[in-house]
């Protein structure tokens, strides 16, 4: 197990948020098992830093067996972005400086420093040529690597992007349609007229709805005054996933930004992209011609394979010995580092499974209570249950007994009835026999002739 290091700012931007992602991921594939922790200046991308005291860079320097510094611009002159972890520290701890920049001819004091944190640094990647050729001059060798945003679609599945893209139109953040992804930073804000004419120019030309998305930290100047003057725009709503910004780029019909991030991103998913600064006028002629152009899948691939390469490099410092280093004194010291952090560790782990037990013990104690309260409960429910039941089965036995008296007594009726037609049956026979014998015998008779005068 390699334990990683990596320290930098990745606090401004799109770029910067995904470089440590992009790091973590691709000396994660190269170094299985390997475990990472990320330090910033100020502890707002990671872990803080602290001061650089001599104690504070033993202490780093214990955690790791591997250290990647991406100081940015380097420049300002940072002594833990410049020096890293010492002379001393880096003979058992490999380090590299990754993406470092120098826009300016560095002053003579910093020239020095530089001078002497190259002589120990393990791997030197620079992002352009003229760093290339300062740091030249100063007796230093680079290699030019690519940004490693040209690798972010590893982040992501083949179908994530549209899948992301098609959760924002759900949520209403995105309209219909086919989209043109606009970002601008505050150097643009003195020519938003012409930035928003031209804009206008080409989704008018495509049939595009322009996004506003927000990238870096000093856009929203930018695109809230570019909002008033492209009515039809939408704008993503700030503190966007950089996911979901990556993949709307990715999915996208096209980018205009001046963003190198952006486009960096809009042209790995194969999208045409227009990165814009100040001095550009015709923006709609350059945008034709970036969409004519088509794909740029060549050049993509081209960084793709430095970056791949860069990496394997990186990957394999930690199995190589510095230079007039006994090999078995920087494995003793790097178990000895590791012994304590795993002390460390132990302890760390021991306090948290003595508050979990007290925890539990209190979750065990309070359902106790709550079960017994329960078994209560449950007793006098089968109690109270019991009591019903007998009372039922007692009226039911009443009842069997009600139901044989009323059969009884059904019987009794029955057997009335009976007896009662029979006897009617035996007075319409005797009433058939009489009455017609009276009657013709009376008739045949006669009435009594009345007495003579």
């Amino acid at each position: 197990m390699v334990r990683v290091g990596l320290w930098g700012t990745f606090g401004r931007g799109l770029g910067d948020a995904l470089f440590p992602r992009i790091v973590r991921s691709e000396l994660g594939r190269r170094l299985p098992g390997s475990t990472f922790r990320t330090w910033s200046p100020d502890g707002s991308a990671g872990e803080p830093l602290g001061e650089p005291t001599e104690a504070r860079l033993d202490e780093l320097a214990g955690a790791v067996d591997v250290l990647v510094i991406a100081p940015g611009d380097l420049s300002a002159g940072g002594p833990f972005f410049v020096e890293g972890l010492g002379a001393a520290n880096e003979a058992f701890v490999p380090t590299a400086w990754l993406g470092l920049r120098l826009p300016e001819d560095p002053a003579p004091a910093l020239d020095a420093r530089i001078r002497q944190a190259a002589t120990h640094r393990g791997s030197i990647g620079v992002r352009d040529d003229v760093t290339r050729e300062r740091l030249r001059a100063l007796g230093v060798e680079s290699s030019v690597v690519p940004d490693p945003v040209v690798l972010v679609d590893r982040l992501f599945r083949a179908d994530e992007p549209e899948e992301r893209t098609a959760r924002l139109r759900g949520s209403g953040a995105l309209p219909e349609g086919d989209l043109l992804a606009v970002q601008g930073d505050g150097s643009l804000l003195p020519h938003v007229e012409h930035v928003a004419a031209q804009l206008a120019r080409i989704c008018e030309a495509r049939s595009l709805t322009p996004v506003l998305v927000e990238l870096d930290p000093d856009d929203a100047p930018f695109l809230a005054a570019i909002a008033e003057r492209l009515p039809g725009a939408r704008r993503l709503p700030a503190g966007t996933d950089d996911h979901d910004l990556c993949a709307l780029l990715g999915w996208c019909a096209g980018f205009v930004g001046s963003s190198p991030a952006g486009g960096l991103v809009a042209s790995v998913f194969d999208r045409p992209a227009l990165v814009i600064g100040p001095d550009m006028n015709d923006l709609a002629g350059a945008f034709d011609r970036a969409w004519e152009l088509g794909s740029t899948s060549e050049r993509i691939a081209e960084m793709r394979a430095r970056l791949d390469e860069h990496f394997d490099r990186l990957a394999a410092l930690p199995s190589v010995a510095p230079e007039g280093i006994d090999a078995d004194a920087a494995a003793v010291r790097s178990l000895v580092a590791r012994l304590a952090a795993l002390e460390t560790g132990t302890a760390a782990r021991e306090h948290e499974l003595q508050d979990l037990m007290r925890k539990l013990t209190r979750q065990i104690t309070e359902s106790d209570v709550r079960f017994a309260g329960l078994w209560r409960k449950i007793h006098e429910g089968d109690t109270h249950y019991a009591w019903q039941f007998n009372r039922a089965e007692e009226a039911e036995e009443l009842a069997g007994k009600l139901r044989e008296e009323v059969a009884w007594l059904q019987s009794l009726v029955d057997e009335r009835d009976r007896m009662l037609d029979e006897r009617n049956r035996e007075l319409e026979r005797a009433r058939s026999w009489y009455r017609p014998r009276y009657w013709f015998r009376g008739r045949r008779k006669g009435p009594a002739p009345p007495p003579e005068a």
